[in-house]
């Protein structure tokens, strides 16, 4: 157990398994075509190639685990389908919105552990100021765009004319746009 430990407590970081696919239990499908890609001349070599690797430190255990995790990614690339992942429902919740949200949820985190410390309460504040802030400007943005998207077709649109309706119903900042 010391022994893997110290192959372990390397300073560079190990990458974990890939979550994204989708494995099909009922039919198997999914499991013997991942066990085809993996017998295939390529993983062949290269798991030999590995095999051959003599591992001294902590960084050559934590090099193999990078490798062999990127062997059985590529199989499962080849083999699997990747399961989407979403950020949000809403078509305005970006990138921006979501790094923020996760600042705002690590802030809150560290507060509640120490309530008292009030650097970690300003701190919180700000995130969920900067969070709310910028979750307005990208709605208000996105519904005026499709605002004016639907405005100006001759065609209607109606697809984008649904979606402004649902999100004007939605929105508790209705005065702010005005609907046709």
């Amino acid at each position: 157990p010391s022994q893997i430990k110290y192959l372990f407590d390397s300073d560079k970081p190990a990458k974990l398994a890939p979550n994204g696919f989708k494995w099909q239990a009922k039919d198997q499908a999914s499991g013997t075509a991942f066990l085809a890609a993996l017998n295939g001349k390529e993983t062949a070599t290269k798991v030999k190639v590995l095999l051959e690797k003599p591992i001294n430190t902590k960084e050559d255990a934590a090099d193999l685990n990078n490798q062999v995790m990127h062997i059985l990614t590529e199989a499962a690339n080849t083999a699997l389908a990747r399961s989407k992942q979403q950020h949000g429902k809403s078509k305005w919740f970006d990138e921006d919105c979501w790094l923020l949200r996760t600042k705002l949820r690590n802030a809150s985190r560290r507060l509640s552990r120490k309530p008292s410390n009030p650097q970690l309460r300003t701190e919180f504040y700000n995130a969920k100021r900067e969070y709310r802030r910028t979750i307005r400007s990208k709605k208000h943005s996105f519904l005026l765009e499709l605002n004016a998207k639907v405005e100006n077709c001759k065609t209607i649109d109606w697809t984008a004319f649904k979606r402004l309706k649902k999100e004007k119903s939605t929105d508790c900042d209705s005065a702010l746009i005005p609907l046709l």
